[in-house]
């Protein structure tokens, strides 16, 4: 009988230069190699039916993006995960297969983490001045896409902003930024709001997303 199904899957190490229409284009063999047969599109040219949630940067690491397809053959969830890891490059790997229980139009929130280290050492008082800059009401940032360019409030894009230490040099970030279909912010921004306001410099910036919430700030599944 088919079954709809949702896989958590890491995008890590050299798989994060993978871009998005290729990552498309994987699964599809990965699932082929695999012998998993998945429900096909209609008409002359038919392809198969592989949904995924908000795309993500190239160079970004993951440990939880999504992808929905509909299983015709006989799988189990976990022969699945198995089948398909094995059939999977290196920095790809399936950690979760479980039936859908939102839509991907209803992912409001993804939490980040994001390491920035700079050339030297990071003072106390620089944490200390990232913490109380993105606990304030408003940080207005220009936001640039493909098609508009404006202003923004960073604040009212998050659902809260941490800094923390990471070693001598380094910051650890962790903020929840809005990932809605139609406002999806980049955490670059976040980034850059504290070279721009704090007058900071970094030479290296690590970015990893670690989950998805829907409005109310529950996960994803």
């Amino acid at each position: 009988m088919p079954m709809k199904v949702r896989l958590t899957f890491k995008k890590t190490d050299e798989a994060v230069f993978i871009s998005h229409l290729d990552i498309s284009r994987l699964f599809v063999r990965a699932l082929n190699r695999a012998g998993i047969k998945v429900k096909y599109t209609q008409g002359f040219n038919p392809h198969a039916y592989i949904v995924f949630g908000v795309p993500l940067s190239l160079g970004y690491e993951s440990i939880c993006e999504r992808v929905d397809f509909e299983v015709v053959s006989n799988e189990t969830p976990q022969e699945i995960i198995e089948r398909l890891n094995r059939a999977m490059p290196g920095g790809i790997e399936i950690t979760e297969c479980l039936e859908p229980q939102k839509k991907f139009k209803e992912i409001g929130f993804a939490r980040w983490e994001i390491t920035a280290e700079k050339d030297g050492p990071i003072s106390d008082e620089e944490i200390e001045r990232m913490r109380e800059l993105f606990s304030s009401d408003e940080i207005i940032i220009t936001r640039e896409t493909k098609r508009t360019k404006g202003e923004v409030n960073l604040i009212e894009k998050s659902r809260g902003i941490e800094v923390g230490r990471e070693g001598e040099n380094a910051v650890k970030i962790t903020a929840a930024l809005s990932s809605r279909p139609e406002d999806v912010l980049n955490p670059e921004y976040v980034v850059r709001a504290a070279c721009e306001k704090l007058g900071m410099e970094f030479y290296d910036v690590f970015y990893r997303r670690i989950e998805f919430f829907d409005e109310n700030m529950e996960i994803f599944r």
